[in-house]
């Protein structure tokens, strides 16, 4: 089994629970959204594509940011468009690659992309553009803690070399306007390199576990996505690790089935797949069990929301890739976890598997929805969060 390793750079473990917590407390959304963005594309700027990013703002207006068309819009809480700004290119003014959307101030927009973080004002205007300074491979902005200090996530350059297996490390950096410093580092994705007509071909290994991360203010959360728990990392670098969960699926028929069925379909696209996407029996170092989770949402500095590994994945994260994958189910359901910094697991919800969430508020949840379509649009849900025993 491929497992991720993690290495603190700074700071101490403050605790680690060896027992797994039972959920005290069943949340629900509420039954109907209070609102939908992209539902009726005649709409002014309802049209939507690739969503990365949706939030609402201070004054209520909800923010939305899209790889597919490179802009960020804001709506009204009617769902009227008031502005619109960007477009895909390298300019002061362009967007390239956006990966989120954070708001960093009152109502002041930082629009996070692969190199850079354009910062937007409410009327849409850019004023700022944040670029990394520390070198490293493929820079991946992670967010700002305020407009003034971010965070980056920096990849190390792949072994050339020779064959064999591939564990990329990953560095999390706070930066300021003067300042880069190593936040945290972690062994990233693994993967198996070969060689194909004497060029590099990277075996992609289905079903490994991926860390995932999420950000509140100056705070970070991170899981290797295999362990079962997930870790609370404060500014001075001190980390406290809860666990959520401690049984794993095995891998079976129905797996492997699904991932078969994917490679057949990339080879029907493009031939050159053959040489990363190798048949079930031929992996390297296939694993035997499911990964535990896959997405990670931040909810007020102190908890985390957990997404199970789906149920119905490929291995490959192709499964609701329109024109490879299959059409989402709408009708699925999965159960994440809510974990709390200081009381561990403390709550279940069961949100629909075609709903990703983008925002979790007090009272409410931000997320797109993507239809048999594989249409999208941005809905908005009330949260119905009943008191525990203890103190919520």
């Amino acid at each position: 089994m491929l497992s991720t390793m993690v290495a603190i750079a700074c700071g101490r473990q403050s605790d680690s629970g060896a027992a797994t917590p039972a959920a005290t407390s069943t949340w629900e959304l509420a039954a109907r959204p209070s609102l939908v963005i992209g539902a009726d594309e005649q709409r002014a700027g309802h049209e939507l594509h690739q969503v990365v990013g949706a939030l609402r703002m201070a004054d209520g207006n909800i923010a939305i940011a899209s790889y597919g068309s490179a802009d960020v819009r804001v709506f009204d809480q009617a769902g009227s468009l008031r502005w619109r700004t960007g477009r895909s290119g390298a300019g002061p003014t362009d967007f390239n690659r956006i990966t989120g959307l954070r708001v960093c101030g009152t109502d002041t927009l930082a629009v996070l992309q692969q190199t850079r973080i354009s910062v937007v004002t409410a009327s849409g205007q850019v004023v700022r553009i944040v670029s990394p300074k520390v070198g490293g491979s493929s820079p991946q902005s992670i967010g700002p803690t305020t407009c003034a200090r971010s965070i980056w996530l920096r990849r190390a350059g792949l072994q050339m070399d020779k064959p064999g297996l591939v564990e990329q490390e990953y560095r999390l950096l706070r930066a300021t306007a003067n300042h880069d410093s190593v936040a945290w580092t972690f062994a990233g994705l693994t993967r198996y390199r070969t060689l194909a007509e004497g060029a590099p071909a990277f075996v992609t290994i289905p079903f490994s576990p991926v860390p995932a991360w999420a950000l509140w203010d100056d705070r970070i959360f991170w899981t290797s996505g295999a362990d079962g728990a997930v870790s609370f990392i404060g500014a001075d670098g001190d980390r406290i690790q809860r666990p959520w969960t401690s049984s794993r699926r095995e891998i079976g028929a129905r797996e492997r089935t699904a991932y078969e069925a994917t490679r057949l379909r990339l080879l029907q696209k493009d031939q050159r797949y053959s040489q990363s996407v190798v048949p079930w029996d031929e992996i390297p170092l296939r694993p035997t069990h499911l990964p535990l989770a896959s997405q990670l949402v931040a909810d007020g500095g102190t908890r985390v929301w957990i997404r199970p590994y789906p149920a119905s994945t490929d291995g490959l994260g192709l499964d609701n890739v329109v024109g490879i994958g299959t059409a989402p189910d709408t009708t699925a359901r999965e159960t994440w976890i809510v974990v709390d910094e200081q009381e561990g697991a403390i709550a279940t919800i069961v949100l629909p598997t075609a709903f990703r969430i983008t925002e979790v508020r007090a009272q409410e949840i931000l997320g797109v929805w993507t239809d048999v379509d594989g249409v999208e649009s941005v809905r908005v849900y009330g949260l119905l969060r009943p008191r525990r025993s203890r103190t919520d």
